[in-house]
């Protein structure tokens, strides 16, 4: 379905419509309301033709719907005298959108409309509902699943003014493309269920505040660091310690798969269309992934990010003694205490350059300043140099040669670092 003429033809329509409107308006019925006000807004601005309209449409329970617009039906509009004037409705929300409840309440006669439109709804399986009375306009969700209808918004025209004003936005919502394409009623949802939730750091009152630990929380703070810090330092402990007390692996997937599940939920309408995000591959989503995709990334740094404490530290402590003994013979784990121990030293460079080769021999049996080991990481630059003048020396002075290889090694381990 679409209007035979553009919005700007329609909105010129409309203001020529209402500015000739006689002041025993408001004193019409609800037929001379419908014959002289609501019928023209419907075909002459906004583009309904008739085969696409049926008037006094009786349903199975009897009751008869002054409008059924579309085919099969999208919408149900229902007509009142003008004379019943909706008053004392509560202001809304800008855009025109007004919560349903409160208006229900503040209006007799516009619970009356509301409630004798839902039925007919209802009854068709439109899924909009408009109620009109000459300057008052009000279009809302009439089927909802698993909510009550009138638990969510409308969006309210209050007064022929506003009809002019925010004619673009009657156009979207009321036009023949506009009610074919559910645009009334993809608005409406998003109101309903916002797009994306406020952030949680919005409710609190100074985000910025520091906020001093009590007596117990320093005293457990102090005793968790003994206890780890012991765990830390004796090998044998801290392997028991993982394995009966660290979270397995399945009811961690579990749990994350979970988070998922409720974080899709939440962000359902986070994408521009409406849509979800594209799914994880099956093997992601049970938290293993398959060779060919560890391959692929082995070459990637895997950067993880967290506060203090959070168990950054652990994860990867955790990840390496679960793994098997052909996996630990081919992995290095190093683990860098950049708190306490640290702060003791006079550079963090230093400690770092220090830290690793220590680690490195005392959990491997890794020597970096082993002969056999500085030749196999300098290689192809040991070969560079027998390329070069001073390796000549090789075969004339096989001493002078040695020094020469030593001293240029050296150079080139310091220039690297």
């Amino acid at each position: 379905m679409h209007a035979p003429f553009e919005m700007n033809t329609g909105l010129e329509r409309l203001s020529a419509i209402v500015a000739a409107l006689p002041p025993e308006s408001a004193y019409w019925n609800e037929a001379q309301n419908r014959f002289q006000f609501v019928d023209r807004l419907m075909t002459e601005c906004l583009g309904w033709e008739r085969p696409n309209m049926r008037v006094e449409d009786r349903d199975e329970a009897g009751g008869i719907a002054d409008y059924v617009l579309g085919k099969p039906a999208r919408a149900v509009l229902e007509a009142k005298r003008e004379a019943k004037l909706w008053n004392s409705l509560p202001t809304g929300r800008p855009g025109n959108v007004r919560k349903i409840k409160p208006m229900l309440l503040a209006s007799k006669d516009f619970e009356e409309a509301v409630m004798q439109v839902v039925p007919y709804c209802s009854l068709r399986g439109a899924p909009i509902a408009i109620v009109c009375n000459g300057p008052q306009l009000a279009l809302f969700q009439a089927l909802l699943t698993g909510e009550e209808p009138l638990d969510g918004e409308c969006y309210f025209f209050n007064g022929f003014d506003t009809y002019i004003k925010d004619f673009p936005l009657l156009w979207t919502m009321l036009s023949p493309e506009g009610i074919t394409e559910n645009r009334a009623l993809r608005d409406l949802a998003r109101h309903r269920n916002p797009r994306i939730p406020s952030k949680a750091s919005l409710f609190i009152p100074e985000p910025n505040a520091h906020r001093y630990r009590n007596k117990l929380q320093r005293e457990l703070s102090d005793l968790a660091s003994l206890l780890l810090e012991e765990i830390e330092d004796n090998p044998d402990l801290r392997e028991e310690f993982y394995k009966e007390c660290y979270v397995p692996i399945e009811a961690n997937n579990r749990h994350l798969l979970l988070s998922k599940q409720i974080i899709s939920a939440r962000y359902r309408r986070v994408g521009g269309d409406g849509t979800n995000p594209a799914s994880l591959d099956s093997a992601t989503r049970t938290g293993e992934l398959g060779d060919s995709y560890t391959a692929g990334a082995g070459g990637r740094p895997i950067v993880v990010i967290g506060d203090v404490g959070v168990g950054k530290s652990s994860f990867f402590e955790n990840l390496y003694l679960s793994m098997r003994a052909t996996e630990k013979a081919t992995t290095y784990f190093i683990n860098i205490d950049l708190g306490i121990k640290a702060n003791m030293t006079a550079g963090l460079k230093q400690y770092i350059l220090d830290a690793i080769p220590e680690a490195l021999l005392k959990r491997y049996g890794v020597d970096i300043n082993d002969a056999d080991f500085v030749e196999a990481i300098y290689h192809d630059d040991l070969a560079a140099f027998d390329r070069g003048v001073e390796g000549r020396l090789k075969n004339i002075d096989e001493i002078a040669y040695q020094k020469a290889r030593i001293r240029w090694r050296t150079a080139v381990s310091f220039w690297r670092l």
